[in-house]
């Protein structure tokens, strides 16, 4: 489950980035779900991968904001 949530998006990031900062900024899109804030029984895994992907992404967008990325 964390490999394909977060590990893919996080890899994608890695070799989106330098592309887009080579061509002046960008955007990303990436979709998590509502599990990321509630959830409920027997859904550990995707919710943990889920509320990651939102850490992941918002720290980026921190990360890159000051280069043209939205």
């Amino acid at each position: 489950m964390v490999n394909t949530n977060l590990r893919g998006v996080f890899l994608a990031l890695k070799y989106e980035i330098p592309h887009m900062l080579a061509s002046g900024g960008g955007n990303v899109v990436v979709t998590s779900s509502s599990n990321a804030i509630a959830t409920t029984e027997k859904r550990s895994a995707y919710a943990a991968s889920k509320r990651g992907l939102v850490g992941l992404v918002q720290s980026a967008a921190q990360d890159y904001a000051a280069k043209g990325f939205a």
